[in-house]
């Protein structure tokens, strides 16, 4: 598929450990509760899931999210994210520099 969505983190996303993604790129994601794998640079390929929201969008949270987020305290309001579809279960995670 190879779409791509730049996510700007928040602080409640380091708080919480999940990323938001918005209502606008819903229809690239699977649907709720769905397994997926998450692929990184350095912890390698991390399982998580999607969860939606009606009203602001989606995010993925738990599971590799938040070993990600822990392997990373460098993060902070601001940074950028990018998050590549590979396909429907298969996503790739980067911090953009």
């Amino acid at each position: 598929m190879g779409k791509i969505i730049i996510i700007t983190l928040q602080p409640a996303y380091m708080k919480y450990f999940y990323i938001h993604i918005p209502a606008k790129f819903k229809d690239w994601l699977p649907v709720e509760g769905t397994k997926v794998q998450i692929q990184t640079d350095d912890l390698g390929v991390l399982e998580t899931s999607f969860y939606p929201s009606e009203e602001d969008g989606p995010g993925i949270h738990r599971g590799g999210v938040r070993q990600w987020f822990k392997a990373h305290p460098e993060l902070k309001k601001g940074n950028e994210v990018r998050i590549t579809v590979i396909d429907p279960k298969k996503y790739r995670l980067e911090i953009i520099k």
